[in-house]
């Protein structure tokens, strides 16, 4: 065969044989920089979307700005998923995303040093890939593959915290629904109730006022 790859990732095909006295063909490979940076970006910005909304989920509010706490500040549930995310940010092990160019700001999220991601690749090309690794190679594992792991543990459609708290707040839902229903029920037939005594009882008072002025009008004492 005139196809050659003996070169992981690199597949070289010869049209025709070199005449005799030509420059000999010189073949480069290099890392593809804007690809992986626009990846790295992609994944940056994936977990920012993330980070940022179960932070406001979680938010405890501020009373003196007047502003409202999160949805689920005092769900300590969702608080540990948010501090689970963070923390699969920073494996064990010399290597950082740090060192790669990605940087946790002061609030959580994380931005890209593209010049330092290039430098640390030059010196170790296959280190960010050991690092990030993949969710869809066989045997997987890096931070791609922890953060989908643990992020299932929530958001599987059998199994995931996400559809138990679903199906548990429903069920919550429908019981504080019939409950409703009897509430108003019961409050319909006090208000019936209730409604029909007073109306009697104006009807006393009507024919207890009238009896009254007779009474008046035949035993009251001339001036």
């Amino acid at each position: 065969s005139n196809t050659f790859q003996n070169i992981d990732g690199l597949t070289i095909t010869f049209n025709k044989a070199q005449a005799s006295g030509t420059a000999p063909v010189t073949i480069t490979t290099g890392v593809n920089n804007a690809t992986t940076t626009a990846n790295v970006q992609a994944f940056i910005t994936a977990y920012n979307t993330l980070k940022t909304g179960l932070s406001k989920l979680i938010y405890p509010g501020n009373p003196t700005s007047g502003t409202a706490a999160g949805a689920f500040a005092a769900d300590s549930g969702v608080r540990a998923l948010h501090d689970r995310l963070v923390s699969l940010l920073r494996p064990a092990g010399s290597a950082s995303l740090a060192s790669f160019g990605i940087i946790a700001s002061k609030d959580g999220t994380l931005e890209l040093r593209a010049d330092r991601l290039t430098a640390q690749l030059a010196l170790t090309p296959n280190g960010l890939d050991k690092l990030i690794g993949s969710t869809s190679a066989a045997g997987a594992n890096g931070i791609a593959n922890e953060l989908n792991t643990y992020l299932k543990s929530w958001n599987d459609v059998s199994s995931g915290q996400i559809g138990k708290r679903k199906a548990a707040t429903e069920e919550l839902q429908s019981t504080l629904g019939a409950r409703e229903a009897l509430i108003d029920k019961q409050y319909d037939v006090a208000y019936q109730r209730y409604l029909a005594q007073f109306t009697q009882l104006q009807n006393i008072q009507s024919v207890m006022n009238q009896n009254v002025s007779l009474f008046d009008a035949l035993f009251g004492k001339d001036d």
